[in-house]
């Protein structure tokens, strides 16, 4: 069996590093030759990922003589630092002697500064440069199949998972739509559209709240337009947060009107609590989300359309929680850890 040898940017808790650990644990029982090297050294979850039996921590500057000491190794990254560190390194080791391995989250990067222009170019190229780029959604590998040139057999589909324990309970508690309790859970950055959700919140009929967890370079602008509307008594901003599932589990819909995304963990999650999820119109969140069946699909560009939408969905009670049901058993069956692991194991073996 070859080596595999892991490369990350952090060890930052987040819910791409959550599930990648998991990943590594699943395969550290089926493997016995995995390496782990991250490009910094800090993180939350560094010593959950130092802790995992059977992986071998390498210092991101022995990565170039454990590779040369090592031909033929498998190298799985997820991000686009990683992949371009190691692409230098095989071109100085030799191109064809490794295997490499890539997880798209999304397709490329919303271009709202001019280092998301350069990052989506370097994006671009990495397609062709990587064996095998495996992503989270079909939309995704369909995008990247569709560009010339690109090998169809260089594009898989592995989705984006939950792990047992998280599918095991329903933490969701009993809805009223008197008071609706919104949440949304991520990065703040532009391409997350809270702007949107809270301008859009501000004509809801229904007396709410709208909690939002984890932090952002958004997050003093959001704080700042919070203020100017006289939200701060429904708007709470929470930061970081481990207890995800116990936040979601309070809450009653996901609101998630993303101007571009992958297949999202955090989408994933909401749905596994039986959270009624409204998400923006886009097509990786079509890949979940069923409009009016198991969530609620808004147009981006019509707020006033949106929340027409919205305010009548707020009016129905048992819809919404038969909506949140939908939401669960669609997680249930498709979304587990286990099968989307059992997929990274049979192209690691075909390799």
């Amino acid at each position: 069996m070859k080596k595999m040898l892991i490369v990350i940017n952090n060890f930052n808790d987040v819910s791409h590093n959550q599930h990648l650990l998991r990943l590594i644990k699943f395969l550290s029982k089926k493997r016995d030759a995995i390496a782990l090297a991250s490009l910094t050294n800090n993180g939350e979850l560094k010593t959950k990922f130092d802790s995992v039996p059977n992986v071998t921590r390498v210092k991101i500057q022995d990565v170039f003589h454990f590779l040369k000491e090592n031909p033929e190794t498998i190298i799985l990254t997820k991000e686009l630092r990683s992949e371009y560190f190691v692409f230098i390194v095989r071109f100085f080791l030799g191109w064809p002697k490794y295997k490499h391995l890539t997880i798209r989250p999304s397709f490329g990067f919303l271009n709202e500064s001019w280092w998301k222009i350069i990052k989506n170019i370097l994006f671009y190229f990495s397609l062709f440069l990587v064996d095998l780029n495996i992503t989270v959604g079909e939309t995704v590998a369909n995008r990247i199949r569709a560009i010339k040139n690109v090998k169809k057999q260089k594009v898989v589909c592995i989705p984006n998972s939950l792990s047992k324990k998280f599918l095991a309970s329903n933490t969701h508690h009993l809805l009223d739509i008197k008071k609706i309790n919104f949440i949304y859970t991520g990065f703040l950055e532009k391409r997350k559209n809270l702007d949107y959700s809270i301008e859009l919140l501000e004509l809801v009929p229904n007396d709410f709240t709208f909690t939002i967890l984890g932090d952002g370079p958004e997050k003093n602008k959001l704080i700042n337009l919070v203020k100017t509307k006289k939200m701060t008594d429904k708007v709470n901003f929470l930061g970081h947060v481990t207890n995800v599932k116990e936040h979601l589990g309070k809450a009653d819909i996901f609101l998630f009107l993303t101007k571009m995304e992958g297949l999202s963990l955090s989408l994933l999650e909401a749905m596994a609590c039986g959270l009624v999820c409204v998400v923006s119109d886009i097509p990786e969140n079509r890949e979940l989300i069923i409009d009016m069946k198991n969530g609620l699909i808004l147009p981006l560009n019509n707020q006033k359309q949106a929340i027409k939408k919205l305010a009548n969905i707020l009016k129905n009670e048992k819809q919404l929680i038969k909506i949140g049901k939908n939401a669960r058993q669609t997680i249930i069956e498709k979304y587990s850890d286990d099968k989307s692991f059992r997929l990274y194991e049979q192209i690691l073996n075909s390799i």
